[in-house]
């Protein structure tokens, strides 16, 4: 599951419905049937410090849609916290 604040920050236009079906692996585009996206390839953008993901809809006959998001927030927040 991918992380549903980094992809709000990330990604735009989208509805808040829509954001969990992308962080749970399913295309936007395609609601109410959640259809599973494919992973095209992965690339790393050094303005976020985060690895994206470029992924496209896997109903390739009904649906478009294609775009890069986070595939997870590379610190957890808890760096320092067990050894404070």
């Amino acid at each position: 599951m991918l992380d549903k604040p980094l992809l709000a920050k990330v990604t735009v236009d989208y509805t808040d419905e829509q954001l969990d079906a992308i962080a749970n692996g399913c295309c936007p585009n395609c609601l109410p049937i959640y259809n599973r996206y494919r992973i095209i390839g992965t690339s790393f953008d050094k303005e976020l410090k985060v690895e994206l993901l470029h992924v496209k809809c896997s109903n390739i006959v009904d649906c478009e849609w294609d775009d890069q998001i986070p595939n997870r927030r590379p610190d957890p927040g808890l760096e320092g916290f067990f050894t404070s």
